[in-house]
């Protein structure tokens, strides 16, 4: 064990959540409020790493997500939840480098928030920059977030203010992954992006690109058809545990999207919902250390309406989202917390909370127009 470290995180919550309003006559899918005791992003891992000599070093990692509310791998809506689908089910890999680049391959983050901003899981119910990479980010799927089957480049401690900065590229072929609980089909394609992060003084930046691109170029399949996604955010540090951070992220497909939001696809006409299209948002956040063992938090997000290749905007397609949130340390380890969010879709959306904890229903299931909301109290512990 002396090249090992076991990490990893106990977090739940208890909330009242609903999700009502929706367009849909009757509107079958409003959930009125409930309460309800949820898990966290939960997790458990194992880092290794060994010195090879001459600056090269060999190291692994094997992060899985667990489930303290239920003890399963199901979700709040009864789904699988991929982030607790089997060990080393958020992030495993292995790789070599040293301190100026580092080659890994394994399931990995690509795609998957950013450096510059400090809440969802750690301590809102709901972030913001989950909009972009969730499975209902809207009429438009995000490309990537944690991508299996992945070769990754990544820029070591060396590079100095790009530090973390990488590329990626990923074979999309996931028959070894058909399972009785988790049934992937996809055709195989490839997957490629690029992250680039630079950090000066007080500033944060962070660009992240990812193409999917099915090769059988099938515009009937249902995951994983040629989508693209851009994403853009930088923060300012202006005293020591606070910051404020703007985000900007596009994602486009090429064909129907047929995954997400289908309930929400169905209600636009079919001319509208087929074919290419993509959807824009703009978020902000701050983050403030009031002194002492508090800090608060706020976010801001909003998703444009969908625009589609060629009958341009859709109306009625937008979302918007918002959350504000405390923590309190008890230690440098454990904290409680607190926070309130609210999502709002326009008539013709069915954008939901993403998180495996964080909704009480399926996002192909939710009636267009739903809004929901959720105020929790939880506590968490990292080890």
């Amino acid at each position: 064990m002396a090249q090992a470290t076991i990490y990893g995180r106990l977090s739940t919550a208890f909330d009242t959540w609903s999700a009502t309003g929706a367009t849909t006559t009757p509107a079958t899918n409003d959930l009125n409020k409930r309460s309800r005791m949820y898990d966290n992003g939960s997790r458990f891992g194992l880092r290794i790493n060994e010195d090879l000599g001459g600056g090269l070093r060999a190291f692994g990692n094997c992060e899985t997500g667990i489930n303290l509310d239920n003890a399963s791998n199901l979700t709040q809506s009864g789904a699988v939840n991929t982030g607790v689908d089997g060990f080393c089910s958020r992030e495993g890999h292995v790789g070599l480098g040293n301190n100026s680049v580092e080659l890994r391959m394994g399931r990995q983050n690509v795609y998957w928030g950013d450096f510059i901003q400090d809440v969802g899981a750690n301590h809102m119910v709901f972030g913001g920059v989950g909009v972009f990479t969730a499975a209902s980010s809207g009429f438009v799927t995000a490309p990537a977030a944690r991508q299996e089957n992945t070769f990754q480049l990544v820029a070591a401690k060396d590079m100095g203010a790009f530090a973390g900065s990488s590329v990626w590229y990923a074979v999309l072929n996931n028959a070894e992954r058909v399972t009785a609980t988790v049934g992937i089909t996809n055709p195989t394609g490839d997957a490629m992006g690029t992250t680039l992060r630079y950090a000066t003084g007080n500033w944060l930046s962070q660009l992240d690109y990812a193409k999917v691109t099915n090769s059988a170029g099938d515009a009937t399949a249902t995951t994983n058809r040629n989508n693209t996604g851009l994403k853009i955010g930088a923060g300012y540090m202006y005293a020591p545990g606070s910051k404020v951070t703007v985000h900007w992220a596009q994602m486009s497909r090429e064909f129907t999207d047929a995954t997400t939001n289908a309930a929400a696809l169905a209600a636009v006409n079919a001319a509208a919902a087929t074919g290419g299209g993509s959807q824009t948002g703009t978020g902000f956040q701050i983050q403030h250390a009031l002194g002492g063992p508090m800090t608060v938090y706020a976010s801001i997000f909003t998703l444009g309406d969908f625009n589609h290749t060629t009958r341009g905007s859709v109306s009625e397609t937008s979302a918007s989202s918002w959350a504000v949130g405390m923590r309190y340390n008890l230690s440098n380890r454990t904290h409680v917390f607190g926070s309130m969010s609210q999502v709002t879709n326009a008539q013709l959306n069915a954008v939901q909370m993403s998180g495996g904890g964080y909704s009480s229903a399926a996002a192909t299931s939710m009636s267009p127009g739903v809004d929901q909301s959720s105020t929790a109290i939880g506590i968490l512990h990292n080890f």
